[in-house]
């Protein structure tokens, strides 16, 4: 009797799953949309669409280093999740850089190449963002 139950209270986690991981089919389009730029939609020339563009990823790049240095502040007394927080950031700018530069492969010799360019590391740059004030919200 005691081999079954046992046996029983083994198996039920295997039956209480519900068995594999849900995946969607959103598209990368859907699943970042919420980090995309809208600052710039209204410029009529692609000077300034460019400025602009400078304009917004500036500040978004700006709103990352307060968030940095805010998780810096909150973690001053633990040298080493300072040095975590610093060594991610390098990684992440890597990562950034890489992400960015196959996004404008097919448009390096374009008219469009700086435009893309630009919304990519804008988006990657808000994504990050909302990761660290994750960060900062974490109680």
């Amino acid at each position: 009797m005691n081999y079954l139950l046992s046996l029983v209270f083994l198996m039920y986690p295997f039956s209480a799953y519900p068995g594999g991981v849900e995946t969607t089919n959103d598209s990368y389009y859907e699943i970042h949309k919420p980090f995309m730029s809208i600052n710039c939609l209204n410029e009529q020339t692609q000077q300034e669409v460019d400025t602009c563009s400078r304009a917004s990823i500036e500040n978004a790049k700006s709103k990352m280093e307060s968030l940095l240095n805010e998780l810096k502040l909150l973690n001053d007394q633990q040298a080493l999740v300072v040095s975590d927080i610093e060594l991610s950031q390098t990684y992440w700018s890597e990562y950034m850089k890489a992400t960015c530069s196959i996004e404008t492969k097919d448009s390096k010799d374009g008219s469009a190449y700086y435009s893309i360019l630009s919304d990519c590391l804008e988006t990657k740059i808000n994504e990050r963002n909302s990761y660290l004030q994750w960060l900062l919200d974490i109680p």
